[in-house]
């Protein structure tokens, strides 16, 4: 069983083998996180090479060589090639390097999956490889069901956390937050953006379980 972890990449050197549509969707991926990011490959996609030249990423345009992985904290071999891949997985692996190998999952020692982000929330999710299709297909679900009010509710979770904090028992706590929830005045208050108001409402709800 895979067991979720959420790495800090923010300032990490990432390395990225392979500059096609695969690799596009990781360096991507690997700058929203901050990531400090070495692409190596020949040729890249357009967007790539605008994120090449506006310094965004550095670029080796050169083959595949052991010593791109030098002093790297995080590799992902994501060319067209399969053989090459393979061999960017074992390298990194002898050097005890976190991989991940776009085709074939099984060589890396981490799996990526799809996420959502919003503001404080993340989800992720991943079929360990088994089927990519089904994880894009089950993120499009859960980007509808997450909107971007959801932003709005952790800065509200965010402000309360002191005051559910109080509650004596765990389960009275997950009672709250659920109450909180569903509250109409709470929920229209977060969809307005209006975390004042919402967080007033809410706080009512939690006085009346420390009474």
């Amino acid at each position: 069983m895979l067991y979720p972890l959420f790495v800090n990449l923010q300032g990490k050197k990432c390395v990225v083998i392979g500059a096609g549509s695969v690799a596009e969707k990781r360096v991507e991926a690997l700058h929203r996180s901050n990531a400090v990011i070495r692409l190596v490959a020949p040729q890249a996609t357009p967007a790539l090479i605008q994120m090449a030249s506006v310094g965004a990423i550095s670029w080796m345009r050169s083959l595949y060589h052991p010593a791109h992985l030098e002093g790297a904290f995080l590799v992902i071999a994501a060319t067209d090639l399969r053989e090459i891949n393979q061999i960017v997985a074992r390298d990194a692996g002898e050097r005890n390097i976190l991989v991940s190998c776009a085709d074939d999952p099984s060589m890396g020692n981490y799996v990526t999956g799809a996420s959502i982000d919003r503001g404080g929330l993340q989800v992720s999710l991943t079929t360990s490889g088994a089927s990519p299709t089904l994880t894009s297909v089950l993120r499009a679900r859960l980007d509808k069901q997450f909107g971007e009010e959801w932003s709005n509710w952790v800065s509200l979770f965010a402000a309360l956390r002191s005051d559910i904090q109080r509650l004596p028992a765990e389960h009275l706590r997950k009672s709250v937050v659920q109450e909180i929830l569903s509250d109409k005045i709470v929920t229209e208050s977060v969809l307005c953006g209006d975390i004042i108001s919402a967080e007033g409402e809410a706080k009512k709800c939690i006085l009346s379980h420390l009474d």
